[in-house]
């Protein structure tokens, strides 16, 4: 009698395998363990790109120190600046290239939410962008100031004038606004 040798056992473990599997099946496991081994190096990547992202993000330490900075805190001018306002206010207008047709203003008491102010509520006319400029010019030149309403009418496409009425606040620091 007469042993045969027996196979490697590993021999027949991929024997069986490829028996049950076959070729096809075997080339599709390697892809699939190809690709898992590359999406694992390309997450690492993404992540290495994702701390150094957000380091490139961080603010610089001049923003940083102006948002520690309390805000400034602007103080109201007195009710005696009322007719320097007024006259600022049409002389932005006028040198802006605007009509003037109607203005009208009235002061309004302070009460516990608010201080006292003037309101001024104005008809203007001329170009759009002339329009722009002057609203700009108040808002950025006078820090008391607030645009209340704002309210732009053109009679057709075909010209270019509007007509802007709006309502514009002036805050004064007196509570005896007359």
């Amino acid at each position: 009698m007469t042993i045969a040798a027996r196979p490697p056992p590993l021999r027949v473990a991929v024997a069986r395998v490829r028996q049950h599997i076959s070729v096809p099946g075997l080339v599709g496991s390697a892809l699939i363990a190809f690709a898992l081994l590359k999406m694992a190096l390309d997450w690492k990547a993404h992540e290495a790109f994702r701390t150094s992202a957000s380091i490139d993000r961080a603010e610089p330490a001049a923003v940083q120190e102006l948002r520690t900075v309390a805000p400034r805190r602007v103080s109201l001018p007195s009710a005696e600046d009322v007719p320097v306002f007024l006259t600022r206010v049409q002389r932005t207008a006028l040198e802006q290239g605007l009509g003037w047709p109607r203005a009208d203003y009235r002061f309004q008491p302070a009460t516990n939410d608010t201080p006292a102010s003037v309101e001024v509520l104005c008809t203007l006319k001329g170009p759009y962008p002339n329009v722009r400029r002057f609203v700009t010019a108040l808002l950025q030149g006078m820090p008391t100031l607030t645009l209340r309403d704002f309210n732009l009418n053109r009679p057709s496409a075909a010209v270019p004038d509007v007509e802007a009425k709006f309502a514009i606040v002036f805050y004064v620091s007196s509570e005896e606004a007359r």
